[in-house]
């Protein structure tokens, strides 16, 4: 097999990788999300301040069998690479995705990174013996974070979107949210980077490593530049303390390209203003105006880690609820985030 990287900007070679990449994300799935092909032009080819990606392929008997991303953190966590890779389901068990992993490794390596962080996704009823899972295990990777796939269906009729802000709004008095499409007003500008910034350590990581990331406001306008170009509409909504500054926010992003679907990006409320409801009323504030100017939406789809029990509440106060067939009581999650020390002597 040969495995060599994609010139992104050629559109033959950049399809034959998303090609792969997109059958493998619906695969065997009920509520299945993968990236639209417009979405990944403008992710590989557009300017990115904080990232580096790179597109690797794959392939065997003059196809393209198999696919890799890696995504090297460029202004923070600069010890870290973020990389996925997948196997065609009738190419597997015949060596393809070890030999895409250890590639994964080599060039994690060469760019000077020791950690390597990816994610394996499965049924909950399969957790523990799934074959993805033990696969990442087998290659030396272990479990850091475990997240659960929950969606709401649409629409969350007006009454009870009342019934949550009546339960929230007696808490949060001293606060105001405030909501935008797309575009952060300057004003916020400053403190919105500084939520964003803030996300991966203040919200619940299990045993990730990572430190702060730097979100500035040319790269905070950049990313809104991108999303525009994904053809990816932005409902934010943010909780404005007595003094001015930023408590919490929360995202709703909605692709043009992919018609129905809805995803629940971040939401975060600073320590210090936790304990006043606003994790609720952010989400149900939010929810509301982006089913006003977007009634053809039919499903949420958001992920939560399984030790955020905050955040796991409110989600099921707002009626979300774990992806049908992907889930039993039994299992915690059907996500896991995984870590590989490249530094070490033994794999960690």
């Amino acid at each position: 097999m040969e495995i060599r990287s994609v010139d992104v900007h050629d559109d033959e070679q950049l399809r034959a990788w998303y090609d792969v990449y997109r059958a493998c994300a619906l695969d065997e799935r009920d509520y299945p999300t993968a990236w639209t092909w417009p979405e990944t032009v403008a992710a590989f080819r557009r300017p990115d301040k904080g990232n580096r990606r790179d597109a690797v392929v794959g392939e065997q008997s003059g196809g393209t069998v198999a696919a890799s991303i890696l995504v090297y953190p460029l202004l923070d966590n600069t010890h870290a690479v973020y990389a996925e890779t997948a196997v065609l389901a009738q190419w597997r068990r015949r060596g393809i995705g070890t030999a895409m992993v250890d590639d994964i490794v080599q060039r994690s390596r060469t760019a000077g990174r020791r950690t390597v962080i990816a994610e394996v996704v499965y049924p909950f009823d399969a957790a523990e013996d799934h074959p993805f899972r033990a696969f990442a295990r087998r290659l030396g990777f272990v479990e850091a974070l475990s997240d659960v796939h929950r969606i709401l269906d649409l629409p969350v009729d007006d009454p009870r979107i009342d019934r949550l802000l009546a339960r929230a709004t007696p808490r949060h008095r001293d606060y105001r949210i405030v909501t935008w499409l797309d575009r952060c007003p300057d004003e916020f500008l400053e403190g919105f980077g500084e939520l964003y910034s803030a996300l991966v350590v203040e919200a619940p990581m299990g045993d990730l490593e990572l430190e702060e990331e730097v979100w500035d406001a040319e790269r905070l306008r950049e990313n809104e530049e991108t999303r525009k170009a994904q053809g990816r509409s932005t409902f934010a909504a943010a909780a404005v303390a007595s003094d001015g500054s930023l408590a919490g926010y929360t995202e709703l992003v909605v692709p043009q390209h992919d018609p129905g679907q809805v995803y629940q990006w971040g939401t975060l409320v600073r320590r210090a203003h936790r304990g006043h409801h606003l994790g609720l009323a952010l989400k149900s504030v939010n929810l509301r105006v982006m089913q006003q100017a977007c009634p053809h939406a039919r499903v949420v789809h958001t992920w939560n880690a399984d030790v955020n029990a905050a955040m796991t509440a409110v989600n099921e106060a707002m009626g979300f609820a774990r992806s049908s067939g992907w889930g039993s009581s039994s299992a915690s999650s059907d996500r896991t985030v995984l870590t590989r020390n490249l530094g070490a002597m033994v794999w960690c």
